[in-house]
């Protein structure tokens, strides 16, 4: 289900029905898919218990993505990730057409803004590019360090990108199928 909220309501509905079901959300399944292959891996967060940081912070600072570009590649790197972006079978990390068709279809574009010092330096068109390929590169190593520390984006990216083992189900229900991505 979409929501913890639906997920705590779906499972007294089953109880009461007396249906043996294990219910969650997708998040749900993909953070126990990350913490049994990766049981030391942290969400990120500086809660107890959490990894003490933000992964995009640590990404951003160890690839030094320009700070005018921050907003615009965490932007694209979440929606090339709900896109499939680097999943076999999906699209290719590096294919820069696929990227700028993202941005294009999203309009983030409008996230660098006209003010921005990049855009006046470079121009729009070349930060876009620019923002693209760091995106990429954030995807990757955001992959290499699932197993230190993971995003919410994460818990539905990398099970897939790393080919986890997932629980198998005889049946599978989902509530608001249609509001699902690739």
């Amino acid at each position: 289900v979409f929501g913890k909220k639906n997920s705590d309501e779906a499972k007294v509905k089953f109880a009461r029905l007396g249906v043996n079901a294990r219910v969650g959300t997708f998040h749900s399944f993909g953070n126990q898919a990350i913490t049994r292959v990766y049981p030391k891996a942290k969400m990120e967060g500086d809660k107890p218990g959490q990894a003490g940081y933000m992964k995009f912070d640590r990404i951003a600072s160890e690839l030094e993505i320009p700070e005018y570009l921050l907003g615009f590649v965490k932007k694209a790197m979440s929606l090339a990730m709900q896109a499939g972006f680097g999943i076999p079978g999906f699209v290719k990390i590096g294919d820069l057409e696929a990227w700028l068709e993202l941005v294009d279809h999203h309009g983030i574009d409008e996230t660098l803004g006209e003010n921005n010092i990049g855009t006046r330096l470079k121009g729009a068109e070349e930060c876009i590019k620019d923002g693209c390929r760091f995106a990429a590169k954030a995807i990757v190593l955001g992959t290499k360090i699932v197993s230190e520390c993971y995003s919410f984006d994460d818990m539905m990216f990398q099970p897939i990108r790393l080919n986890l083992p997932l629980p198998q189900f005889q049946n599978v229900v989902c509530d608001e199928a249609q509001d699902s991505n690739r």
